[in-house]
């Protein structure tokens, strides 16, 4: 399968596993997904006050709703928010979830590696479970380097492979009852078993080689959960 092709076939297993994507994604973590992304989120502000936000790989907008709820806590400025995914169905989940929101959002079809903003639009870019899956990811971070202001930060949750004492009992269950949870679920068998090993193939040390290459200062990095999750927090040069 090359690249192209690739594409195409997560774009249509995100699109048809839209409506049940968090219900998956509740079953599978044990019902700690939401508290992982609120971990996240409150990352992100004690590190930085966003004025301008893109959301990418946005999914069902569960990050941009754990940040508008932290701020709200927080009490503070409401920043703007560009919700982009390349899946419309991902995307009408997304307005859905955010629709009660009390703010500016915009609501974007586009492909990471092809954005279609001016240079420096936005001051902080977060991006959750979506890298491992662009095909072209050195453009996409080229794409996020070229839209984020100078100093502009970028904030990275992503599923990594786990630590070695652990690894061997979490690639049987990834490999096996992921793909039995998601596709019972959803019916696309095929799409869970690829999210599954794609875990396993994301490098983290290229990922910072290729952040670096593009311009960014990699400020922060921390594993969480055995190294399941990673953590990064990037700033453009």
């Amino acid at each position: 399968m090359n690249d192209l092709q690739k594409e195409s076939f997560i774009k249509d297993v995100f699109s048809n596993i839209a409506s049940r994507y968090d219900l998956v994604n509740t079953f599978v973590s044990f019902g700690s997904n939401f508290h992982w992304i609120n971990k996240f989120t409150q990352l992100l502000l004690d590190h930085h006050s966003p004025k301008s936000v893109l959301d990418l790989c946005c999914g069902t907008a569960t990050v941009s709703k754990s940040l508008l709820t932290e701020i709200r806590k927080r009490q503070l400025l409401v920043p703007t928010l560009d919700c982009v995914d390349f899946s419309a169905q991902m995307l009408k989940e997304a307005q859905k979830r955010l629709s009660s929101e009390q703010a500016f959002i915009r609501y974007i079809r586009a492909n990471a590696t092809a954005l279609p903003f001016p240079d420096n639009s936005y001051d902080t870019i977060m991006i959750s479970y979506g890298l491992r899956n662009i095909c072209d990811r050195e453009r996409a971070i080229l794409e996020m380097a070229r839209v984020l202001k100078p100093k502009g930060k970028l904030f990275i949750l992503e599923l990594t492979r786990p630590n070695a004492l652990i690894s061997p009992l979490l690639r049987i269950y990834l490999q096996t009852c992921i793909p039995i949870i998601g596709g019972l679920l959803t019916r696309q068998w095929k799409g869970y078993r690829h999210f599954a090993k794609s875990i396993y193939s994301f490098s983290t040390p290229l990922l910072i080689e290729q952040l670096h290459q593009s311009g960014f200062a990699c400020n922060e990095i921390f594993s969480n959960t055995c190294g399941l999750l990673t953590f990064i927090h990037a700033e453009k040069l």
